[in-house]
């Protein structure tokens, strides 16, 4: 996605782009997450600048992914290590793997509980975890 840095964009543009409601864009302004200008009086016109759009978009890249590759809920046990299944939002059974940089166990799914093996995070194979 290419974001002009000089360019003001429109909170429903900005919502477009990234394929989520303008709800969430205007709840990332209110909380000073995502940088905006307010045009006019009154509450005003919102509009985003696109070199803070991209400073969002790589603050967000950033947070999605811990140091050690996996997800927030990868590396704290509720999510698969491989597919990202979310354990308690599909009542899938776990299996525990290993453990993250961190120190959490982190688990894999039925269908992914024998691919573990290289995966950042979790290099215990299941016998070792045992």
């Amino acid at each position: 996605m290419q974001v002009e840095g000089s360019r003001l964009y429109r909170a429903r543009v900005v919502a477009e782009m990234l394929d989520v409601s303008p709800a969430t864009i205007y709840r990332a302004v209110d909380s000073g997450a995502l940088p905006a200008v307010r045009i006019g009086v009154g509450k005003g016109a919102v509009r985003i600048p696109g070199d803070g759009l991209a400073k969002y978009l790589a603050e967000c890249r950033r947070a999605a992914v811990t140091p050690n590759g996996l997800s927030d809920a990868q590396a704290d046990g509720r999510a698969c290590v491989i597919c990202g299944a979310d354990f308690p939002a599909v009542q899938a059974a776990s299996y525990p793997v290993g453990r993250s940089l961190a120190g959490s166990q982190v688990f894999a799914c039925t269908t992914h509980r024998d691919d573990v093996d290289g995966v950042d995070g979790a290099s215990e194979t299941l016998a070792e975890a045992a």
